[in-house]
C-alpha cells in the first residue's frame, strides 16, 4: 500500500468525526461563542494538553522502530519545551487572554476523552500511532481556523495566539511522521483494520471533548 493510499485510509475514517464540523467549532467559526465560551474551554482543553506527554511516552513504549522512536522523541520534546517552550505554557498564556480559571475540575466528557486516548495509545503499535495520527492531523487542521476565529473576538496578541500558530506549523509535520510510522507498522505485519479503526475512535474521543464544551456552551445561551 502507498503512503498516499493509507493517508486516503486513514483520512476517509476520519471525516465522519472531523472536528471542523463539531458544533463547537461551527459556532467558534462563526463568531458566535461568548469570552466566557472560550474560558470553560481552555480550561477544560488543558487536561489535553497536559496529557500529552504521556501520551507519547505510552506509545513510545509499543514501538522499536528507530524511525518511529525519533519521530515521537521529537515530538515529546516539543511538548515539553526542550526544543522552545513548553506548550503547557503557552496554553497558560492563552487561557490567561480569556479569563480560564487556574484549577477547573474535568467535565465527564473530558475525562472520558482522556481515558479514552491513553487507552488507544497503550493497545499496540498500528494502533497506538494511528491514534496519535488522528490527534496531532486534527490539531494542525484545526489551528489555522482558531486563530482565525480569535482574532474576532479581539484575541489578536501574538504570545496569545503563539500555541495555535505553533501547532499549524509543528503538527503537520508530526501527523506526517506518524502516518510513516503507520505504514512501516502495517508493512511489517500490522492491520490496516487496526489503524482505520484507531482513526475512528481516537477521532471519536476528540469530538466527545467537545460535546462537553458545547453542552457548557448550550447551558449558558440566554433563553429564547
Amino acid at each position: 500500500m502507498t503512503l498516499a493510499a493509507l493517508e486516503q485510509a486513514l483520512q476517509a475514517a476520519l471525516a465522519p468525526r472531523d472536528l471542523l464540523t463539531h458544533p463547537f467549532y461551527q459556532a467558534w467559526s462563526a463568531g458566535e461563542l461568548r469570552t466566557e465560551d472560550l474560558a470553560r474551554y481552555a480550561e477544560q482543553y488543558r487536561f489535553q494538553v497536559a496529557a500529552l506527554p504521556e501520551l507519547l511516552r505510552r506509545a513510545l513504549e509499543q514501538t522499536t522502530d528507530e524511525e518511529t522512536v525519533d519521530e515521537l522523541t521529537a515530538n515529546l520534546d516539543d511538548e515539553e519545551g526542550r526544543t522552545g517552550v513548553a506548550h503547557a505554557l503557552l496554553w497558560e498564556v492563552f487561557g490567561h487572554a480569556v479569563g480560564a480559571a487556574r484549577d477547573p475540575a474535568a467535565l465527564p466528557e473530558t475525562q472520558s476523552a482522556g481515558a479514552a486516548l491513553a487507552g488507544l495509545v497503550s493497545e499496540d503499535e498500528v494502533t497506538a500511532l494511528a491514534a496519535l495520527w488522528a490527534y496531532e492531523v486534527q490539531t494542525a487542521r484545526v489551528a489555522d481556523t482558531k486563530e482565525k476565529g480569535l482574532r474576532c473576538y479581539g484575541i489578536d496578541s501574538p504570545a496569545a495566539l503563539r500555541f495555535f500558530r505553533l501547532h499549524g506549523e509543528l503538527d503537520v509535520h508530526h501527523a506526517r511522521g506518524l502516518l510513516e510510522g503507520v505504514a512501516r507498522a502495517i508493512a511489517r505485519g500490522g492491520s490496516l483494520e487496526a489503524a482505520t479503526e484507531a482513526v475512528e475512535r481516537s477521532s471519536g474521543a476528540q469530538w466527545r471533548f467537545l460535546d462537553g464544551a458545547e453542552r457548557l456552551r448550550q447551558e449558558r445561551l440566554p433563553a429564547a
